[in-house]
């Protein structure tokens, strides 16, 4: 089975494509925000925590291919829309 090669030029268009889709989680992200009280995110966590983790991995996946740096903890909650206790609490 032969994989099929990525031209480096369509990388960035690529990149561009997926971040209306990250930027979609907002909604969810923001629901989730009013419904945790503050520093109680670690009673649930276990529900949600592997698919926002693989989420910021793409953030940071396609920083990282963009411009070679590493992505802030301000550029993920201005992509996932959020910068209260879902945030706080992950570093917590």
């Amino acid at each position: 089975m032969h994989a099929q090669a990525i031209e480096l030029d369509s990388v960035p268009t690529l990149l561009e494509s997926i971040l209306p889709t990250l930027t979609s989680c907002q909604e969810n992200t923001a629901a989730l925000v009013a419904l945790i009280p503050l520093n109680q995110f670690w009673r649930w966590k276990e529900l949600w925590s592997n698919p926002l983790r693989n989420a910021i991995f793409v953030v940071a996946l396609i920083q990282y291919l963009t411009d070679r740096t590493l992505v802030s903890l301000t550029k993920v909650e201005e992509i996932f829309g959020s910068s209260s206790n879902l945030f706080i609490s992950i570093q917590g």
